[in-house]
């Protein structure tokens, strides 16, 4: 039923509205009042629009980015070049911050080094090392502390391969045990023999003018320990730096015994080198060292504690003829291997153009503790080293040839960690590029808007 509305005939369902509203005063008393709820719906309903409109006029005073109407922007083809160079360098940028921000970056530290657990005071020396002109019967490894004691409780592993003269291994090697090097004459020999030796070498010349002694000649003073000076002209060149008068008659090298005789030599040593098996070796493997101060050194092999020899000096000059230190390693560092960790002795070769030199490392390692991106952290050791050749002879008490590792372990400790920016920095990034371009290219439109307008 609507409101309003009034029906011709009334229906048979009730008498008593029927009566209602056939009666004149009723009909109209009803019109009235469906008047008035007429007009008062329209009117709340109208201010109901007015306050709507009024709250979504507040509201549209928020928009920040309110711009003016498509009808009433104009295109420009500067504005389109310039909408070109806006959507490159954004391209350009974004992409760079990408790569910037996914990039992997390792963050270093120091601190004092406090690991004094067991398992922290051993030091896992691993090793990769060619001799392309020793034999491998000829050459051993041993590992000392800082007075020359053997280290005690040393667990090792090394394996020698024998090598052919291109450096290629032919066998599969075999395991050696640690500990069995000479490093002087007396060690080698005994020390009965060393004295009986030195007799041996002062009767064939007073030491300097024997075949084997003449390799190195005394300097007089005038250089460093380990400097030799074979000819007259280098023992005139060390006392003109020291500033000392120079006395010709007074030097071995300068008389015409010692010139022939340097020459006889030489030519005697090239023809035992050519005559020599070109065999070598490689020793491989990893020893744990103590982390106190101390050495791991590769030397000649020790003849053993026999019976004294007939000939004892045949026995050093051999050695040394045999023990030539050049060498190439492959693989030498203390720890575990991290990616990304310099280990500056490895890929390096040292060359000793004569037979008889020691070549001593100084190492000094860096105890590090590196946490990767993803999985557990490694601890492990850097190193910086130098490293020095000192000339040794038969019979000048400075030691037999062979090459020395001393080591020692710093105080302080590396933290090296490896983190990324992420992407909340990478979107923050992107909108100051976003924004910055927008802002830029949006001085250079409107002046460029200016100019034309003005020009118009």
């Amino acid at each position: 039923m609507s409101f309003g509305y009034t029906p011709r005939y009334s229906t048979s369902s009730s008498a008593s509205n029927s009566s209602f509203y056939t009666t004149p005063q009723n009909r109209l008393s009803h019109q009235r009042t469906n008047s008035g709820m007429s007009f008062s719906s329209m009117r709340t309903d109208s201010f109901r629009e007015m306050q709507d409109d009024s709250l979504m006029a507040k509201v549209r005073r928020l928009d920040f980015y309110g711009g003016p109407k498509a009808e009433f922007k104009k295109g420009t083809y500067h504005g389109v070049f310039l909408t070109l160079i806006v959507i490159s360098l954004a391209s350009i940028l974004i992409a760079r911050e990408f790569q910037y921000s996914w990039q992997i970056r390792r963050i270093s530290s120091l601190q004092v080094y406090s690991d004094f657990t067991p398992s922290g005071r051993k030091i896992k020396f691993t090793f990769d090392i060619k001799f392309p002109a020793i034999n491998c019967k000829d050459i051993s490894i041993s590992a000392e502390d800082h007075n020359g004691a053997p280290q005690e409780n040393v667990v090792y592993k090394i394996k020698k391969f024998p090598l052919d003269n291109k450096g290629s291994a032919i066998s599969d090697g075999y395991y050696e045990k640690i500990g069995d090097t000479a490093k002087n004459e007396a060690s080698l020999v005994g020390e009965k023999s060393e004295i009986t030796a030195q007799m041996m070498l002062k009767e064939k010349g007073a030491g300097v003018l024997s075949k084997k002694g003449i390799d190195c000649g005394d300097c007089f003073g005038a250089g460093e320990t380990s400097d030799c000076c074979n000819t007259c002209d280098e023992v005139k060149e060390k006392f003109r730096l020291k500033g000392w008068d120079f006395v010709q008659n007074d030097i071995p090298q300068c008389h015409e015994r010692w010139i022939k005789l340097s020459e006889m030599i030489g030519q005697e040593k090239a023809n035992e080198r050519e005559n020599e098996p070109k065999e070598g070796c490689s020793l491989s493997g990893y020893v744990e060292l103590s982390k106190a101060r101390g050495n791991v050194h590769f030397a000649p092999k020790s003849q053993g504690s026999g019976s004294e020899p007939s000939d004892p000096l045949s026995i050093i000059e051999s050695t040394f003829q045999k023990f030539n230190t050049t060498h190439l390693i492959e693989v030498l560092r203390f720890g575990e291997d991290v990616p990304g960790i310099i280990y500056p002795l490895e890929s390096t070769t040292r060359t000793v153009r004569d037979v008889y030199g020691m070549y001593s490392y100084f190492v000094k390692i860096v105890p590090t503790t590196f946490k990767p991106m993803y999985g557990e952290s490694v601890t492990t050791n850097q190193y910086s080293v130098t490293e020095h050749l000192k000339h040794v002879d038969v019979g000048t008490g400075r030691g037999l040839p062979g090459i020395y590792f001393n080591y020692e372990v710093s105080t302080i400790t590396a933290f090296i960690e490896e983190t990324r920016v992420g992407l909340l920095k990478f979107f923050t990034s992107v909108c100051a590029i976003v924004g910055g371009l927008y802002t830029v290219i949006g001085l250079f439109d409107h002046l460029i808007g200016s100019f034309e307008r003005k020009r118009v």
